[in-house]
């Protein structure tokens, strides 16, 4: 066994050793939280409440035991745990003190820290992901390094959402759904880290008689003019487009390859032999700014969200995005937007509902059955005769977990691990989805399997806020000309009292389709309070 090995096989024990059950039935250690163990009942009121209960504050100064009686007395509000976190904090600090009482007061402070986190409290946040981070870089075993870096990971989402006004300290916290979504994000960091670390490694010893870097992977008639036309010659190349099909010839039937046959296809090989051996357009990238300056202006509350996804599309040869999964609550436009984005990269949109689907028709379905049918993909590229399109998986985590007819999720796994390769069951022949881009959008993580997950970038999908509305409610009067085929004339913006009574009538934290149906309401009333004559 190499050394290598040795080191993945005791990471792997440690990690299963530290890391802590999913649930907590009681009040869980400053260490334990930082590993990433849940509150108790996943909700920092009652875990600040019960902590406090089980709390011995016996020897310790006036100053931290007055602090303490508040959270005992049933005040386990943001106030008195930060005022129980700076009192101890102080104590820590008292040389006077004995060591054992210094210790068991900065114990107290940091788990108040990573409570008032929980509370929402940006600066205690701030506080606890520093001390994350400093237990980090103490310790020397990998795994936890690992549940440490997660945790800091996690109090900067927390604290980023804190900032935005977007955090709901009375909804529970569940741990283990966040440290995933960062875990995600840290592996991309990861990946970027190694990039440029394997660029920027240091440089062998120049030659004298030729002035060629030993470490270089070309010979020397290669240089930098070559290497940078060779690459536009690629891009050229791929920007040319995609044969998805390379062949229908192996099917039954007469039906040539790239030509349409007369009077529509009632076989597979006469379906789809306009697309075999074809060089399908691919859409070329559009004007990135232009998108998100767009995208910003009727989403103002996701622009963190716009701009993590658009930054995929940077410096690609044609418009497409790597699997992104965005997940947030009913109705805060998750659907809406993965839509809106995938149009401003100039793609065709299928929207694939994954609720009440309980088999695998997402990834085509067997000639030898009368429904059968190719992919939802390749039937998405026929529609556009382009080799980019976009496929926005709606509510992956209801699809049906039964594989008793195929399941959605295991389907889709398949044809992302294999997109340039996919073997499609109805043609029966190796298909390239590589210019298809997937959006799935999801209400929770629970129900999706992480296999799928590890291959989707999870971004969390906010809530729109107050200072969003104006915005958004311009978008959905846009839509709404659009659908009832009317300009700004004939249906124009609501005015000062129309979206006055808008804003008051909506919840704070509400949904877009609440949002909706309010200015539906006031466009309907102008009708029916509108002089008659």
């Amino acid at each position: 066994m190499t050394d290598a090995s040795r080191r993945a096989q005791r990471a792997r024990a440690n990690l299963r050793a530290l890391t802590p059950p999913d649930v907590s039935h009681a009040p869980a250690s400053v260490a334990a939280l930082r590993n990433g163990a849940a509150l108790l009942w996943n909700n920092p009121f009652n875990d600040a409440t019960a902590w406090a209960g089980t709390l011995d504050t016996v020897g310790l100064p006036d100053a931290v035991r007055s602090r303490h009686a508040t959270l005992t007395a049933g005040f386990a509000g943001t106030p008195a745990v930060v005022a129980l976190a700076e009192a101890a904090e102080e104590a820590a600090r008292d040389v006077s003190l004995s060591k054992d009482v210094r210790e068991r007061c900065e114990e107290i402070g940091s788990r108040s820290r990573l409570l008032a986190t929980w509370l929402g409290h940006y600066p205690s946040a701030l506080v606890a992901m520093h001390e994350a981070d400093l237990a980090a870089g103490a310790t020397v075993d990998d795994a936890e390094r690992r549940l440490l870096l997660t945790t800091r990971a996690e109090l900067s989402y927390v604290a980023h959402l804190i900032l935005l006004g977007n955090y709901d300290a009375n909804r529970d916290a569940v741990r283990t759904e966040v440290r995933k979504i960062v875990w995600g994000d840290l592996g991309a960091e990861g990946e970027l880290v190694k990039f440029w670390q394997s660029l920027d490694r240091p440089r062998g010893a120049v030659r004298d008689d030729t002035g060629h870097d030993p470490r270089d992977f070309a010979p020397d008639w290669v240089d930098d003019d070559f290497l940078a036309d060779l690459e536009t010659a690629r891009a050229a190349r791929r920007a040319e487009g995609l044969v998805v099909i390379e062949s229908v010839a192996h099917l039954p039937g007469t039906a040539k390859d790239g030509v349409r046959p007369t009077g529509g296809g009632a076989t597979p090989r006469a379906e789809f032999a306009s697309l075999a051996g074809v060089r399908l357009r691919c859409v070329p990238p559009p004007d990135l700014p232009a998108v998100r300056a767009r995208l910003v202006s009727r989403y103002p509350h996701a622009a963190a969200v716009i701009d993590r996804i658009l930054s995929l599309a940077v410096e690609q040869p044609y418009a497409r995005l790597r699997p992104v999964l965005l997940v947030g609550p009913p109705g805060c436009g998750k659907t809406r937007l993965a839509r809106e984005i995938c149009e401003g990269l100039g793609l065709a949109v299928t929207v694939y509902s994954c609720a009440g689907v309980s088999d695998a028709s997402l990834i085509g379905t067997s000639r030898q059955w009368g429904t059968g049918r190719a992919s939802v993909p390749l039937q998405a590229i026929k529609r556009a005769m382009t080799a980019t399109v976009a496929i926005v998986v709606d509510e992956i985590e209801k699809a049906a977990e039964s594989r008793h007819n195929g399941n959605a999720q295991d389907g889709l796994l398949s044809m992302l691990d294999h997109a340039s390769r996919y073997h499609d069951p109805y043609l029966e022949c190796d298909t390239d989805l590589s210019g298809v881009t997937f959006l799935a959008t999801a209400n929770s993580l629970a129900g999706i399997t992480d296999p799928l997950r590890d291959r989707f970038l999870v971004l969390a999908m906010p809530a729109p806020t107050r200072e969003s509305l104006p915005a958004l409610i311009e978008g959905i009067l846009q839509d709404l000309r659009a659908e009832l085929g009317q300009d700004e004339a004939w249906l124009p913006a609501l005015d000062g009292e129309e979206q006055a009574a808008v804003v008051a009538n909506h919840r704070p934290g509400g949904s877009i389709r609440s949002l909706r149906r309010l200015v539906e309401a006031a466009v309907a009333s102008r009708t029916v309070l509108s002089p008659r004559h």
